[in-house]
């Protein structure tokens, strides 16, 4: 999977990494300016926890997949959380990129507050 979740060392969740955030392109754009690409710290790649989009697991349980890129593509982000409200837990993320690729058909996620797309391409 190209999706990690992230905890601190009390093993609290702090965001999620992409194989995605790590490409090439990106650690350049960090290295601009003189910064050594050993000195940057992965929560400088991590999508933070209140930054993520969450759907209720009672919601989930009851969608189709077709519902679940539907929602994707609405709020214009590739990943998303799924909580269970009533226990407090985090019981999943969904990844635009992995449910394009068990689907194989590429997934379009157009980022809303930016002018760019992010296309989830199939090998």
């Amino acid at each position: 999977m190209s999706l990690n979740i992230v905890v601190d060392h009390d093993n609290k969740f702090k965001g999620i990494i992409s194989l995605d955030t790590l490409n090439k392109m990106t650690i350049l754009q960090k290295t601009t300016g003189g910064v050594n690409r050993n000195d940057l710290d992965m929560s400088e790649f991590m999508t933070k926890k209140h930054e993520l989009k969450a759907l209720d697991y009672s919601d989930v349980t009851k969608a189709t997949i077709g519902h679940i890129i539907f929602t994707l593509k609405e709020v214009g982000e590739p990943h998303c959380l799924v909580v269970d409200r009533e226990t407090h837990r985090i019981r999943g993320v969904f990844s635009a990129c992995e449910i394009a690729k068990q689907l194989n058909m590429p997934i379009v996620i157009e980022k809303k507050a930016a002018s760019y797309y992010k296309q989830c391409v199939i090998n």
